[in-house]
């Protein structure tokens, strides 16, 4: 068996096409691009609707910058930082989407909460101990909270994600304290 594409050795199958190291990263960099373009092109619908509509309803839009940064320097994060030991612990895909949404949050009323909620990102990364499934939990909790904060920011679902991940981290004490300060933030901002 060999590469569909250039004859080397495979080490991947998508469907039924076998590739090589060289050519899935290149399928994947062609996905990529076509995920931003995508990612752009909603973007300005939603701003043409606005503009016909002659109001913004507010948020709703995908960071391109901060993900096509994350995508081209190989998942490198601006605000999140891991420690050397547990880099190869967590799936960084997950952290670039809680790092781009830390980015939106700068410079809005909601910058507080994205700084507690890099501390909190942070601290899962960082935490010895932790089970692999309970950190996923985590990181997947703080993901959908921090996508909603920037994008919809419903209550209801903030205070439901919230509370959820408030629950996962009671016991661990070095994210409970940061989990409560992140709680006081959003109220801030829910009113």
């Amino acid at each position: 068996m060999a590469c569909q594409q250039c004859g080397r050795p495979p080490i991947y199958t998508i469907g039924e096409i076998t590739l090589c190291l060289n050519c899935a990263d290149r399928l994947q960099s062609i996905q990529d691009r076509q995920f931003l373009q995508a990612a752009a092109m909603i973007n300005q619908s939603l701003d043409d609707m606005d503009a016909v509509v002659g109001f913004s309803a507010g948020g709703g839009r995908i960071p391109i910058h901060a993900i096509a940064q994350g995508i081209r320097r190989g998942a490198v994060l601006n605000n999140i930082h891991i420690a050397n030991s547990q880099v190869g612990a967590v799936n960084t895909g997950d952290y670039v989407r809680i790092d781009a949404a830390i980015t939106m949050m700068r410079g809005s009323d909601a910058e507080e909460a994205g700084t507690i909620i890099r501390a909190l990102a942070e601290g899962v990364a960082n935490t010895r101990g932790l089970d692999p499934k309970h950190k996923e939990e985590l990181v997947d909790l703080i993901d959908a909270l921090s996508d909603e904060i920037v994008k919809r920011r419903k209550p209801s679902v903030v205070r439901s994600l919230f509370r959820s991940l408030k629950e996962n981290v009671q016991d661990i004490a070095a994210l409970s304290g940061i989990a409560e300060a992140l709680g006081a933030a959003l109220e801030k901002i829910l009113g």
